[in-house]
């Protein structure tokens, strides 16, 4: 597995972007799984799905160490069993994106390039967000990324895409920063997204400002 970015952010996030390989299924013995892990393994029948399945260990095991597994909640949201990290992970196409932190929630959202993403913009982008300027394909990329990462890191579910979440108008780069806003009974909070394109692929995650409090 080739990793592209290993980057320790400004908040102490680990975000780790690696191209997806195949091999690695043949070398099975060489990522440690846990009796539950190996049971899901093997009932995994898609070769894409298990090289998936293999690296985000492989990747995880990487950074922390061989015995560190994902452990899920009641509502899906993963999290490092072992040392309690936060985790969020994404993949499209070839490419594998994960982000943890000691403390903060996280969220990674990647989406290779789909013309198809014009056919549901209406279900992520409210009318105020929706503009002759963003009713094009790589901006509606980063629009449901960026919302996509903001799902995962608000965790709790019964989201409405093009209510509940936000974006603030933003000029398209091949790089650069958005801003996000959850807009949930329970939770108000604006966050920091960066964005850049790799592969032909969006990719996009939180950067919550790390406070000492």
């Amino acid at each position: 597995m080739k990793f592209i970015k290993n980057n320790i952010l400004s908040n102490g996030s680990r975000l780790l972007i690696a191209k997806l390989d195949l091999s690695i299924i043949g070398h099975l013995y060489d990522i440690r799984l846990n009796p539950e892990e190996l049971d899901k393994f093997r009932n995994i029948t898609n070769d894409k799905r298990k090289c998936e399945f293999l690296s985000i260990r492989k990747a995880i095991q990487f950074v922390y160490d061989e015995n560190e597994f994902i452990t899920y909640s009641s509502n899906g949201k993963p999290s490092l069993a072992i040392s309690g990290h936060r985790i969020s992970i994404s993949h499209s196409k070839g490419l594998l994106g994960i982000i943890t932190h000691p403390t903060l929630e996280v969220g990674i959202d990647l989406q290779h390039e789909t013309p198809k993403i014009t056919r549901i913009k209406h279900k992520f982008m409210s009318a105020e967000e929706l503009t002759p300027d963003t009713d094009k394909e790589w901006s509606l990329l980063a629009y449901w990324c960026a919302k996509e990462a903001l799902f995962k890191y608000y965790s709790k579910g019964n989201v409405e895409f093009n209510v509940n979440l936000f974006i603030e108008p933003f000029v398209l780069e091949s790089f650069g920063v958005m801003q996000g806003e959850v807009r949930m009974p329970d939770m108000r909070k604006t966050l920091p997204l960066p964005y850049e394109v790799i592969d032909e692929t969006m990719v996009v995650y939180t950067l919550e400002p790390h406070t000492n409090e």
